[in-house]
């Protein structure tokens, strides 16, 4: 299993950084933080499993907090047995609270969600709608969470091999782009590009739900 330790030699390897008198270990740890952020946003959650994460719970008043290591939902369930909500724009909320077309009516058969900051609770909240706005039903959200960020020292990642050869390719390209290498850089970022778009086609089928962001995508 890689380590940051290992990461951060690899980054030096593909640089010639191997002293630290240019680049401290920090300085990497930084550009793997980046690169962390960067892989959240472009690879297919089917591609990354282990940052995935469910949690369950009862609603208060229809709402719920989000986990302190939300990224993004994949899906949103409510009830008993529990039923998949769709998600709704904020500017037609208006549309499922003074529906008079049924299709679009809020209930626990046909549940809808957003998430927006919450006036009351003074901070943002999953909304499920079901018809009540004082549900407390029983809830699952299904969600991709934020890497913690890694250290020079007592910290590791939690990405697979593919991902993490991902992580190094990308700080060695801050790395070139740090020191003025700006073919290097460029070289690389299409190699960062090329990989993602190889390794998200695996989850691409035609004609099919895949899992991309969010589950509904």
């Amino acid at each position: 299993m890689a380590t940051t330790a290992k990461l951060i030699g690899r980054v030096r390897y593909a640089t010639g950084q191997a002293s630290q008198q240019a680049f401290t270990d920090d300085a990497i740890v930084g550009h793997l933080n980046r690169a962390q952020e960067f892989l959240l946003w472009t690879l297919m959650v089917g591609a990354m499993p282990e940052m995935t994460e469910t949690v369950t719970g009862t609603l208060t008043n229809s709402r719920v907090a989000l986990p302190a290591d939300f990224a993004y939902e994949q899906a949103v369930e409510v009830g008993s047995p529990l039923v998949t909500a769709r998600p709704i724009a904020i500017t037609e909320l208006d549309a499922v609270d003074n529906s008079r077309i049924p299709q679009w009516e809020a209930s626990l058969e046909q549940p809808w969600y957003y998430i927006w900051k919450n006036a009351a609770d003074g901070a943002v909240r999953l909304h499920i709608l079901v018809g009540d706005d004082d549900a407390d039903d029983a809830y699952a959200l299904r969600y991709v969470k934020k890497p913690a960020e890694l250290k020079a020292t007592g910290s590791d990642p939690v990405w697979n091999e593919r991902a993490c050869d991902l992580l190094v390719e990308f700080a060695a390209m801050r790395v070139n782009e740090n020191i003025g290498n700006h073919a290097e850089k460029r070289r690389r970022m299409q190699t960062i590009t090329n990989r993602i778009a190889l390794i998200n086609s695996r989850f691409v089928r035609e004609g099919t739900r895949h899992e991309v962001r969010p589950a509904w995508g």
